[in-house]
């Protein structure tokens, strides 16, 4: 699973973050975690610069608002390949900041929502996995800019950098981050505040684990509603393996179990894994309906041919492998991660 929080400075992300490591990591997890902007990375270095103000002319608040969106993304693609590896690897993946606070600040800074801009850049264009789940920290301005000048000087600036500077700015960022459009990434908003005082960090933790619980149950009733086990058998035993032959099993299901397979459909289609399989790629622009048929396609030839590469001879794992990539128009690298989606999704 892979959890971004998201917030504005002060709210208590980098606690929230550890504390949900350790919890993890005692429940027999393992825990990847990121921290952006990564500023002790070589584009994170001239990030901290310009959002340190040094250069009145040239600096975060001057710069236009897509031009710093891109370094910002720049930042994270640093990093990419880090953090498939930990997501194809089965960790959890927990990031402070992402896409969100992206989409938020230079919307704010262009004057009109670049969200979707945002999204396409990062995750289509550059090919940043996108999360499972945004948790919100929602704070009070006033105790969140203290909470910050609290910490001293920092590995880009001493004090508050000119985004934290800009109480109007914070205000807004917080106010958007609570109803910008998140591409379809489930969000939790937790409101961090008693009055005007922040609540217990553990009382914060326990409510962000209830949320990050409720997005595996529900993944977990999406499965059950799908039948996709049972479909994916029937598939395999009757013989309807061809493209179009699933097309017609998939107009017979019912409404309950077609709109679930929607969902894990899209889902699969726009992870990482969904990335190197091109039937499914290839269902972008179709109807509802053939990304559901492209999906069965794939789930049932994947099951079928993976099964085959494992306590096998070398010829016929080397020709499953081929066999796999060649119907379902992947690459071999596919073959690990779809595996890994059928134990942790499908529960086989």
């Amino acid at each position: 699973m892979f959890i971004v929080i998201e917030g504005i400075d002060g709210t208590g992300k980098a606690t929230q973050l550890s504390l949900l490591k350790e919890r993890f990591t005692a429940l027999g997890s393992r825990v990847d975690t990121y921290d952006f902007p990564a500023y002790d990375s070589f584009i994170g270095k001239e990030l901290g610069k310009l959002l340190a103000g040094h250069d009145k002319d040239i600096n975060a608040q001057s710069l236009p608002g897509k031009l710093m969106a891109m370094l910002f993304s720049l930042d994270r693609m640093q990093f990419v390949e880090r953090i498939k590896t930990s997501i194809a690897s089965g960790h959890i993946v927990i990031s402070n900041r992402y896409s969100l606070s992206n989409a938020t600040f230079q919307s704010i800074r262009s004057g009109e929502d670049i969200s979707s801009w945002v999204y396409e850049m990062e995750h289509s264009a550059l090919g940043l996995p996108k999360p499972d789940l945004y948790i919100i920290l929602k704070g009070s301005i006033t105790s969140s800019h203290e909470n910050v000048g609290s910490k001293g000087k920092r590995n880009y600036v001493d004090g508050h950098d000119v985004y934290e500077q800009d109480l109007a700015l914070l205000k807004k960022a917080q106010e958007m981050y609570c109803t910008l459009d998140t591409g379809g990434v489930p969000k939790a908003i937790i409101d961090c505040m008693i009055g005007d005082k922040f609540k217990a960090k553990d009382d914060i933790a326990d409510e962000i684990t209830k949320h990050i619980d409720q997005a595996s149950a529900d993944k977990k009733n999406l499965v059950q509603k799908s039948c996709i086990r049972e479909h994916i058998q029937k598939c395999i035993s009757a013989r309807i393996l061809d493209v179009d032959e699933v097309a017609e099993y998939v107009e017979a299901l019912p409404a309950e179990q077609l709109n679930a397979l929607k969902m894990l459909a899209k889902d699969l289609q726009e992870s990482e894994t969904g990335r190197m399989i091109g039937v499914l790629q290839s269902a972008n622009v179709s109807s509802s309906n053939t990304v559901v048929s492209n999906y069965l396609f794939a789930c049932s030839n994947a099951k079928r041919y993976i099964s085959l590469m494992f306590e096998t001879t070398h010829e016929i794992k080397k020709a499953a492998i081929k066999e796999y990539c060649t119907r379902l128009n992947a690459t071999q690298d596919s073959v690990v991660p779809m595996d890994r989606y059928f134990r942790q999704v499908i529960g086989e």
